[in-house]
């Protein structure tokens, strides 16, 4: 095997698949597989959970596959700039830019896990602008630990009739967005797969184990998880039965919960005439107090976990709508593009 490439673009390669470099001691899965073929030049990682794909073009002299450390690799072309030609012959790698040559140990292809395309299934296709942003935007609200409903550490994502839409949940927060697609899937995709920022059109397949994201160029295969997704679309729907709302500047408001959570997690915040006044008490008679300009709709107030509140402002753009439904019902956060519904704080009396 013997391949040219930018060293912009090896980096870069690299960097996408790192997500799946698996950490155990096992030497084959802490590589990874590159091959050369055509005009192109395939990095891939595997550590048998998620296996990550990225296909670049390159200058191919002599087709083949070999097996390179993974850490070393990057380590060693971290100051490499202009072409790099990497060939491999046997237990070894040449790998040379300028005047600088490099020699590492491979291993061998054969007992590397096979790259499993979703072959069979649902699908859908939206643009990669949409896919990334959804995701990005809907990370905080899954579940970090979860011991016994596992797909609360997924996002669920549900397309059909030209719409999908993606949801994420932790039990005490729930967070929505949708998009336009086209093509009809249901798949709940551990969160933890997302990685890589895809370009163009991107195509999601499931075969109801398995979930494959690709762009073309980069692939993602993981396994995706097999349970029910909590009907959570019933909480999302109450956005509508608001009897109360304001309407007020995200960054505003988030740098005056921020403020707040140094003092206490529990937050109280009273919306009246043209202003929403925060409050939160803390120990030893710790107390904050603070105002933000807003609209009002009906008079009300509420109790929220600051951090959840800072958490779906960071990922609002301008002004914000805070919808209010009951004392015991979730409180309602919109930016006209994601729609959050955080549970409110009973306060001891």
């Amino acid at each position: 095997m013997r391949f040219t490439i930018d060293a912009a673009l090896l980096k870069a390669a690299l960097k996408c698949v790192s997500h799946s470099v698996s950490k155990s001691d096992s030497k084959e899965l802490s590589c990874v597989k590159i091959s050369a073929r055509g005009g192109f030049v395939e990095i891939e990682s595997n550590d048998l959970n998620t296996a990550m794909r990225k296909r670049v073009e390159c200058a191919c002299e002599a087709e083949g596959s070999t097996l390179v450390p993974y850490s070393r690799l990057s380590q060693l072309i971290t100051g490499f700039k202009g072409d790099v030609s990497i060939g491999a012959d046997g237990g070894s790698a040449s790998i040379s830019c300028g005047k600088t040559c490099i020699s590492l140990p491979t291993l061998s292809v054969d007992d590397w896990p096979s790259f499993s395309n979703v072959m069979s299934g649902q699908s859908a296709v939206m643009s990669s602008e949409s896919f990334n942003d959804r995701i990005a935007s809907l990370t905080h609200a899954v579940a970090r630990t979860q011991k016994s409903n596992t797909v609360l550490e997924g996002i669920n994502i549900a397309a059909s009739d030209g719409i999908a839409t993606f949801e994420a949940t932790d039990s005490y927060r729930v967070a929505s967005m949708s998009c336009e697609c086209e093509g009809e899937i249901n798949v709940i995709m551990p969160a933890s797969v997302f990685s890589p920022d895809f370009t163009g059109d991107v195509t999601i397949r499931s075969d109801g184990s398995k979930i494959e994201i690709d762009d073309g160029s980069t692939s993602v295969v993981s396994r995706c998880f097999e349970g029910r997704w909590p009907n959570v679309s019933t909480i999302i729907d109450k956005a509508d039965d608001a009897s109360s709302s304001a309407t007020i500047d995200s960054v505003e408001l988030a740098s005056c919960a921020t403020i707040a959570s140094a003092v206490s997690l529990a937050m109280r915040i009273e919306f009246s005439g043209m202003s929403a006044k925060v409050s939160a008490s803390g120990k030893d008679g710790e107390r904050m107090v603070g105002e933000v300009f807003c609209e009002v709709d009906g008079e009300f107030s509420v109790c929220v976990n600051a951090k959840y509140l800072i958490d779906c402002l960071s990922k609002c753009d301008g002004d914000v709508r805070i919808g209010f439904v009951g004392d015991r019902s979730p409180v309602f956060i919109s930016d006209g593009r994601i729609l959050e519904a955080i549970m409110p704080i009973r306060e001891s009396r």
